[in-house]
């Protein structure tokens, strides 16, 4: 997995809006994610493209896609520095 730090970031909460749907078979497709920053919405859509597969949605017996809208929020933080012994 891929550290956010590694993306050169400064510190600061960054805000996403990610839209996707989850088929009739429980798989998630069609992700799309708004974000300030490439960086972000770039992780933002690789998060939610790994959710495992899920129960479809269903309406009058027949399974169907459910679109969904998913705030994220990602926090980075400045480097840890090694304390002094």
């Amino acid at each position: 997995m891929k550290k956010m730090e590694a993306l050169n970031l400064p510190p600061k909460i960054y805000r996403t809006a990610v839209q996707f749907k989850i088929d009739k078979y429980g798989n998630v497709v069609d992700v799309q994610a708004s974000a300030d920053r490439p960086e972000i919405q770039v992780e933002a859509e690789r998060v939610v493209s790994n959710l495992p597969k899920m129960i479809p949605g269903e309406h009058r017996g027949k399974r169907v896609g459910v679109l969904y809208s998913l705030p994220i929020i990602f926090k980075i933080e400045p480097p840890k520095r090694p304390r002094k012994n």
